[in-house]
C-alpha cells in the first residue's frame, strides 16, 4: 500500500512537465447569508489584479465518505440558483472561483512561452486569496467558513504526433495500458479511461482519493489532438484552520506527483525532461 513516509525516494521532479492548470479548492457548508452580489463586493479588493470578471454555474465539490464515493446530495433551492463567480487576470494565467460554499485558486498556462510557476507559487497565492476572503466573509457577517473538503487538481496536455503518435496509442504513454495481440481489432483509434485510488495516512486511516482520468481532446488555440490527463486528490478536512488546509493540499501535491510518475512512462519521463 502506497504511502508518502514509507518511501525513502526523492519526489519526482521534471524540467519540462506538460502541466497546463493547477487547481487548489476548498468546500465548506453552504454560508446562508452570502448572495451573488458578494462576490462582485470582494472583487473590489484585487480589482487592479482580477480586471475580468464572468458567471458560471455552480461547482460542488463531490463528497468523500469511507472507502467509497458517496452520491452526490440533491439540494432543493428556492429562488435563482447560485452562481459561480470567476475573476480573471489580463493574460488569463490567474483564475479566483467563488460561490457560497466553494473557494478555489487555478493557475493556467495561457501561452506556450509562458514558465511554470510550480506548486509553491500557486500555493502561496491561494493562501493569500482565501485568508482575505475570509476575512471579507467574516467583516460581512456573512457565517463562518467550516471547511469539509478539498482537492488538488493537475491538467496535463499530451500532443499527439512526435513523441505519441496518435491518442488510441495510450501504451506510449499510460504505464496501465497495453493493447494485447488480437485477430480481428487493429488498435483503437482513441482511448480513454479513468481510476480510483485510495489515499490513506501513514497510521492506515482513509483521508480520500486520488481520481486519474485520460481522455482524447482538441486543443482549442490550434485545433490540435492532444491527450489530456487529469490528476485530482480530493480528501475530508473538517477544519477553519488554514494551516490545516495546507497541509492535505501538500499531500494532495505528493500523491499527484509521485502517482502520475508512476502512471507515465520512461519514455516520456525522457521527453518531460525528469531529473530525479
Amino acid at each position: 500500500m502506497a504511502r508518502i513516509a514509507d518511501s525513502q525516494r526523492p519526489r519526482p521532479d521534471f524540467t519540462d512537465p506538460p502541466v497546463i492548470e493547477i487547481a487548489l479548492s476548498v468546500g465548506f457548508s453552504p454560508l446562508s447569508r452570502y448572495a451573488n452580489a458578494h462576490s462582485g463586493l470582494f472583487s473590489r479588493r484585487y480589482a487592479k489584479t482580477f480586471k475580468n470578471v464572468e458567471e458560471h454555474p455552480a461547482y460542488s465539490i463531490q463528497p468523500v465518505g469511507g472507502s467509497q464515493e458517496t452520491r452526490p446530495k440533491i439540494e432543493i433551492v428556492d429562488g435563482p440558483p447560485p452562481i459561480r463567480t470567476w475573476l480573471i487576470t489580463n493574460d488569463g494565467s490567474e483564475l479566483l472561483q467563488m460561490q457560497r460554499d466553494v473557494f478555489a485558486h487555478n493557475w493556467r498556462k495561457t501561452g506556450s512561452r509562458q514558465e511554470y510557476p510550480r506548486y509553491e507559487s500557486v500555493r502561496s497565492r491561494f493562501q493569500q486569496y482565501f485568508q482575505s476572503f475570509v476575512e471579507f466573509i467574516d467583516e460581512e457577517d456573512l457565517g463562518t467558513i467550516e471547511a469539509n473538503a478539498c482537492e488538488v487538481t493537475y491538467v496535463n496536455h499530451i500532443p499527439t504526433g512526435e513523441h505519441l503518435q496518435a491518442s488510441g496509442n495510450l501504451e506510449e504513454l499510460m504505464t496501465l495500458w497495453s493493447w494485447p495481440h488480437t485477430t480481428f481489432l487493429a488498435k483503437p483509434r482513441e482511448a480513454r479511461f479513468t481510476a480510483q485510488f485510495l489515499i490513506r495516512d501513514d497510521n492506515d486511516k482513509f483521508i480520500g482519493h486520488l481520481n486519474v482520468d485520460v481522455k482524447p481532446a482538441y486543443r482549442l488555440s490550434d485545433n490540435s489532438e492532444i491527450v489530456v490527463l487529469s490528476l485530482t486528490a480530493r480528501g475530508m478536512q473538517f477544519s477553519d484552520k488554514i494551516d490545516e488546509l495546507l497541509s492535505f493540499f501538500d499531500l494532495g501535491r505528493e500523491w499527484i506527483v509521485r502517482g502520475f510518475t508512476d502512471l507515465t512512462t520512461p519514455k516520456m519521463h525522457k521527453v518531460w525532461g525528469r531529473v530525479r
